[in-house]
């Protein structure tokens, strides 16, 4: 019979080995949380279309509506300029002038998403619409790659 010497793995081979693996693990959770936060901007991008589309619906009815009281009462959301706490965080995000009484604008709570038929939508979310441009604002802003804050749709169309 012969006899082998098996020595075994040597320390180097092992310490190769460990580095290789947190290399990789590394590589994998940079790419897992760019992945995360992509998806993130993009669910948002989507929510903001998605209340866009029923905004525009709403102006279409107004638009045929005779009734001014009634065109009123379609209008979904509370005046901005009753909310002046959003108003301000928006002026003092520069994401509306200084100048503006946010007369235009609506802030749409939980409960006017809902009705919108978009209960999916977080209630920690803040949206505000602009029923004459059909602007959409996220009040709490996607943060971008060079960390820049983005509120609007139209400027998420394009940057995301």
């Amino acid at each position: 019979m012969f006899i082998k010497n098996n020595k075994g793995i040597t320390i180097i081979a092992l310490i190769i080995i460990v580095l290789l693996m947190v290399l990789l693990a590394s590589v994998t959770a940079y790419e897992a949380n760019d992945l995360i936060s992509t998806t993130k901007k993009q669910s948002i991008k989507t929510n903001l279309l998605l209340i866009q589309a029923k905004v525009r619906i709403i102006n279409e009815q107004v638009v045929f509506e005779k009734d001014e009281e009634k065109k009123k009462e379609l209008l979904v959301g509370t005046k901005l300029s009753s909310k002046t706490q959003v108003l301000n965080s928006l002026k003092e995000k520069k994401v509306l002038s200084s100048s503006e009484s946010g007369e235009n604008y609506y802030v749409l709570s939980k409960k006017n998403l809902d009705d919108m038929g978009l209960d999916t939508l977080e209630e920690s979310d803040v949206y505000v619409v602009n029923y004459n441009t059909e602007e959409i604002i996220y009040v709490n802003g996607v943060k971008m790659d060079n960390g820049v804050y983005l509120y609007k749709l139209s400027e998420m169309n394009e940057e995301v």
